[in-house]
This record gives structure tokens, C-alpha cells and sequence, in this order.
């Protein structure tokens, strides 16, 4: 079993079946896998963040978010 402390999205150069053929392996993306230690971290108020106000971050943790809960749901983030 995997912790998923950390979780990684490989760049896409081509969306076209089967996917793993076009992952660029040089380029990817990491996101934490709590996003509630982000937030905390990020010092980004959590009302701010749920707003979608004007923070420079809430989209990064808004996009971590989606990503956290694809792989909780085992969806490969590619």
C-alpha cells in the first residue's frame, strides 16, 4: 500500500490513446497529498480559499485538491 504522501502527475504531450505512450517523462508535476496541510502551510485563509478569492494560491490548491481526490479514488493522475 501506498502512503500517497506525495502525489505525481506526469505531462501529457498528446491526448491520444493509449495515454502512458505520451507521458513526457522529463516533465511532471508533485502534489501533497493532504490538502489541508497545503492550506495551513500556504498561510492562504481557508474562507478565501472556499470563496475562490483573490489569492494568488487558491487556484494551486484548488488543483491539488482535484488531484488529491482523483487519487483517492485510484484514477491515475498520468
Amino acid at each position: 500500500m501506498l502512503a500517497k504522501i506525495v502525489l505525481k502527475s506526469q505531462k501529457i504531450t498528446q491526448v491520444i490513446e493509449p495515454i502512458s505512450v505520451y507521458s513526457d517523462l522529463s516533465s511532471f508535476k508533485l502534489y501533497t497529498g493532504d490538502v489541508g496541510l497545503l492550506t495551513m502551510r500556504s498561510e492562504v485563509p481557508w474562507q478565501s480559499v472556499q470563496a475562490g478569492e483573490g489569492h494568488a494560491l487558491v487556484g494551486a490548491i484548488t488543483e491539488n485538491y482535484v488531484a488529491q481526490q482523483l487519487a483517492s479514488k485510484d484514477y491515475p493522475l498520468c
